[in-house]
């Protein structure tokens, strides 16, 4: 039996208490998940109105720009079909042509300066190698196309024999003023003085200037001992060349063979002056003033002769132009000093 309390609300059972419990706490909970759906479906009424305005936004700038892109495109075409295509691709091109053009000359101007720079460069270097030449051209000549026979090395010698064989190739008939000359000197190198004189005076002949041809002429003359001769041919080469100096060292041999010893040592110092580091003005200067019995000055030029090169020295050994000083002690050590200065080359 169940006990009532006056004035007061019946309490449930236990049971009754728990069952009603559950069922508020998923009101409550019921509750608040609305709340929450409620909330969510506003925020997201409102984000779709935020994405909305921004999307209106997107779309008006875009269209304002296409607009524009649509005004401009239509003044382009419009002004394409008013004035044509061609037009405006003339005015292009003129304008590209004028830019290039402009490049182009300022180009050109920077590369004419640098060639006329470059050119008088060059005249400055022609000028200096041309006057070096002329210079080389005229101790060429006298160093090596009038070089003595007795000092001429065996490459030297078959350069010359080489030469002579390549004019041989034609007729002699069509010979050169030149190659008479080269052949006239082959021959003087191999002591057939004849064949020589033969084509040094076709060289004359056919060209009377020819200096080196009379000087080759003088040669030969002095080889065969008509030093008169030799002398008027000599001298004939002077006076054509005044440069050349062999021809003057020629004179001189001439000269001193003809007992004129003070003429034949001035000759012989003239071809030494234009080519100091010839050996052979010194040796025949040795020679002239053996013959005048100018003891100290034969030695001394026949020394000076060795220290340029002579080394002849069975030459000088056998030369009886230095027979008056060959007894001298002095004598002795230069032939000495000349010995030792071969054995050091073969060495």
């Amino acid at each position: 039996m169940s006990v009532t309390n006056k004035g007061s609300t019946p309490i449930p059972p236990k049971s009754e208490q728990n069952s009603l419990a559950v069922q508020l706490e998923m009101e409550r909970l019921e509750g608040r998940l609305s709340e929450r759906i409620k909330t969510n479906e506003n925020n997201l009424k409102n984000y779709k109105e935020i994405v909305k305005v921004e999307t209106d936004a997107v779309k008006e700038i875009v269209s304002n720009r296409l607009t524009d892109l649509q005004w401009s495109v239509g003044i382009i075409l419009a002004l394409v079909g008013i004035i044509g295509y061609k037009f405006i691709k003339d005015a292009i091109d003129s304008l590209v042509s004028k830019e290039v053009k402009k490049a182009i000359d300022n180009a050109d101007e920077k590369f004419e300066n640098k060639i006329d720079e470059l050119d008088k460069q060059i005249k400055s270097v022609i000028g200096e190698l041309r006057e070096k030449g002329e210079r080389e051209i005229k101790k060429g000549i006298d160093i090596v196309k009038n070089k003595a026979i007795r000092k001429m090395t065996p490459l030297e010698k078959e350069i010359v024999e080489d030469a002579a064989k390549e004019i041989e190739k034609k007729p002699e008939k069509e010979y050169s003023a030149e190659e008479n000359t080269k052949l006239c000197y082959r021959f003087l190198i191999q002591k057939k003085y004849k064949e020589a004189e033969k084509f040094c005076r076709k060289a004359i002949e056919l060209d009377p200037q020819n200096a080196i041809a009379h000087n080759y002429v003088g040669v030969v003359y002095n080889s065969l001992g008509n030093y008169e001769e030799a002398k008027n041919f000599c001298q004939k080469a002077i006076d054509l060349d005044s440069y050349l100096s062999s021809a003057y060292d020629n004179l001189g041999y001439a000269l001193n063979k003809l007992g004129k010893y003070d003429e034949a040592i001035e000759s012989h110092k003239k071809a030494n002056a234009l080519d100091p580091n010839d050996s052979n003005p010194y040796y025949n200067l040795a020679c002239a003033y053996s013959f005048k019995e100018d003891k100290d000055n034969a030695l001394k030029c026949l020394e000076q002769a060795i220290d340029k090169g002579c080394d002849t020295l069975k030459h000088i050994e056998e030369d009886s132009d230095l027979d008056f000083i060959r007894d001298t002690k002095e004598y002795n050590r230069i032939i000495e000093k000349l010995k030792n200065k071969l054995k050091d080359k073969r060495e």
